[in-house]
């Protein structure tokens, strides 16, 4: 909405005013640009106290302008509450475009029955191309994965389209990535190839990626320190952080994704730091 701010979901009223998604701001917002298609992506949680009704609530620009009119989604999930939802850009080929047959917005999230019983996380997507044509309704593609994976980061596109001397989309045919803090001196790398015409997909386990050995900040927990306020900042340094960033140089370089999360500093000091990753290879 012109003349700013406004809570976050007044952005969704284009998805009507029924939509839980137009009176609640339930937190874990994504803002996100589609360099391809140059729109902006915005999205958030929506539901009631007893997680009962639970939403996805999606809202994607009708130009690049992000202070314009948008197109709105809610994506009901019923009983089950999609915690910490993230967001992805995908595309593969020789060139820039929402039309090769792994382009999508690519999303995972903790699925909770009843907002507390953990199912595992779920990996979606819906078709790159439906960002610029926005239809009434958009068609996912999803699998449910098992209490072990949790937490996942979608692999999400560095680059600038028709910029010389930028990166490229993925190698043709390449699926998606999506990447696992394991708690255990280890990230989990998956595939997800998604079929939208079944509204489902496949997922292939890559060889895990040992690390050397850190501490969790806080043991997971809050402990980070604020100016002028005794609260203390979540680390959620049981997970990897957002985003995981994606960029094929292409060459003797190749493919490189990088990742962080928050470490203690040693096992003897509390000093909460930033542990970084650089996955590389040409496959």
């Amino acid at each position: 909405p012109n003349g700013g701010p406004a809570p976050i979901h007044a952005i969704f009223s284009a998805a009507g005013g029924s939509s839980v998604c137009s009176t609640i701001d339930g937190g874990d917002p994504i803002v996100l640009y589609d360099r391809i298609d140059q729109r902006w992506i915005i999205s958030q949680l929506a539901y009631n106290t007893s997680f009962t009704n639970n939403h996805f609530c999606l809202a994607i620009s009708k130009t690049s302008d992000a202070t314009g009119s948008f197109a709105a989604y809610d994506v009901p999930f019923g009983r089950n509450l999609p915690d910490y939802p993230k967001l992805g850009i995908w595309t593969t080929g020789s060139t820039w475009n929402n039309s090769s047959a792994q382009a999508g917005v690519y999303f995972s999230a903790n699925i909770f029955s009843h907002g507390s019983s953990f199912i595992g996380a779920q990996m979606c997507s819906f078709p790159l191309s439906a960002v610029v044509s926005q239809p009434s309704s958009i068609p996912w593609a999803c699998y449910q994965n098992g209490t072990s994976v949790y937490s996942l980061l979608p692999a999400d596109l560095e680059g600038s389209p028709g910029v010389s001397g930028t990166t490229n989309p993925a190698p043709t045919g390449t699926a998606e990535y999506f990447l696992q803090f394991s708690g255990s001196n280890t990230l989990k790398l998956y595939q997800f190839t998604p079929n939208f015409a079944a509204q489902s997909g496949t997922v292939s386990s890559l060889p895990n990626l040992g690390a050397k050995t850190f501490y969790e900040a806080c043991g997971g927990g809050a402990c980070v320190p604020q100016l002028g306020t005794s609260t203390q900042l979540d680390s959620l340094g049981d997970r990897l952080m957002y985003r995981l960033s994606y960029r094929n140089y292409g060459g003797s370089i190749g493919q490189s994704m990088v990742v962080t999360h928050s470490v203690q500093n040693s096992s003897t000091s509390s000093q909460t730091g930033v542990r970084w990753y650089q996955l590389t290879g040409s496959g």
